[in-house]
């Protein structure tokens, strides 16, 4: 089986996206594009819709991308068809907060290049406690739709289990 030179990963903050997508792009020499990087201009202002859809189709047109990150859910239905490979990390809500809590304490002023410059993780105020939860009731149940049909389960690998994580690979 040939390696994928298209890859998603999507799930809900603090589920490990972004360290497996890094991991997994140095390991397979795939570019690595961050969905935060597109949807958000510094100070956390919002990038309008028209200029993220231009960004992510020119990123898709390319031959060889890992993209990592949730964004709005049309990014998500963008980036189904034109993935080789769709990892989705459903983990459970409680894990998800305690990895982001622990993410924005370690790293609340370091500058991360999975986020635009001028954005910094603050800690797990009671927004992001709340948009996880959001994330986890509104957009897992959708995402889990998105990759039922038997067209796009083929090309997912839908994981639930976190101690799962560190042996994903792409072969």
């Amino acid at each position: 089986m040939s390696v994928p030179r298209r890859v998603t990963v999507i799930g809900n903050g603090g589920s490990g996206k972004t360290t497996l997508s890094v991991r997994l792009g140095k390991a397979h020499d795939l570019p690595v594009f961050h969905m935060d990087r597109l949807i958000w201009r510094p100070g956390w202002q919002p990038t309008p819709e028209a200029e993220v859809r231009q960004s992510l189709h020119e990123i898709m047109v390319r031959d060889r991308w890992l993209i990592d990150g949730l964004g709005p859910l049309w990014s998500i239905e963008a980036r189904i068809p034109h993935a080789d490979l769709i990892l989705f990390l459903d983990f459970p809500l409680e894990h998800c907060r305690r990895w982001a809590m622990e993410r924005q304490t370690t790293m609340s002023t370091a500058v991360r290049d999975d986020v635009t410059e001028g954005c910094f993780l603050e800690g797990l105020d009671q927004r992001m406690y709340d948009l996880l939860g959001r994330v986890d009731a509104e957009y897992l149940p959708a995402i889990r739709q998105m990759l039922a049909p038997p067209e796009v389960a083929c090309k997912s690998r839908h994981r639930t289990n976190p101690e799962e994580l560190d042996a994903l690979s792409l072969a």
